[in-house]
Formats: C-alpha cells, structure tokens, sequence
C-alpha cells in the first residue's frame, strides 16, 4: 500500500464510508500515475487517473477535453510550484543515478572514420 493509500485511509475512515468507496479512493491514490487504463478497478480511480495526466502533461493529453477549457482552467487554477517540484524530483534522481563523470576525449582517428563518405560494399 501507498503512502497516499494510508494517508486516504487515515483521513476518510473516522467519516464512516462504507468499505467499497474508502477502497476506491485508497486504489485511485494508488493508482493515479498507471500508464494504463484502470476502469476495471472503478470508474473513480480511472477518471481520478486520467485527470492526474492531464494535469502533469498541460493538456497536451486531454482525454478529449476542449483544450481551450482546460487553458482556461489552468489560467484560473494556477498549479505554481508543480513544475518546480518535478523538476527538482527528475534532477535529483539523474543526479544520484548518474553522477558526473570526467569529460573524454574520441579515440585517435575516430572522427576522420566518422565523418568518411560511404564507400557501398
């Protein structure tokens, strides 16, 4: 289970939902960045999936949305620091998951072989 899944819980159990729509919030936390399709785990966590995407991508994916809508909504909804956030997640990761390494140099003659017309065998 999720962080989101637990935290779901922990807030929407003490309001009584009944166990089915608890469980659905709980999936669509969990499931909001599928790659792929997740209506068989609910209409809920599907749409609730389909609007993450929306969001993260600007509209660009828009699931058929009027994209002058979804401009406008994001006009008057401003998502300030999102971008900030993701940005400074994806460097941290490339920076623990490929530390810099020393510049090198192409091994002698490399170039004059890359750059030599094709000669057809």
């Amino acid at each position: 289970m999720t962080e989101g899944a637990r935290l779901a819980d922990r807030v929407l159990a003490p309001f009584g939902w009944p166990p089915e729509r608890l469980q659905r919030c709980m999936d669509a936390c969990e499931q909001h960045h599928a790659p792929r399709s997740r209506l068989a785990m609910g209409l809920e966590v599907e749409l609730v999936r389909q609007a993450d995407l929306v969001d993260v991508t600007a509209g660009i994916v828009n699931f058929g949305l009027d994209r002058q809508w979804v401009r406008a909504l994001f006009r008057d909804v401003p998502r300030d620091g999102f971008w900030r956030l993701l940005g400074g997640a994806v460097l941290g990761e490339l920076a623990t998951a490929r530390p810099a390494s020393p510049v090198t140099s192409s091994p002698p003659g490399a170039r004059e072989r890359r750059h030599q017309p094709d000669r057809g065998s």
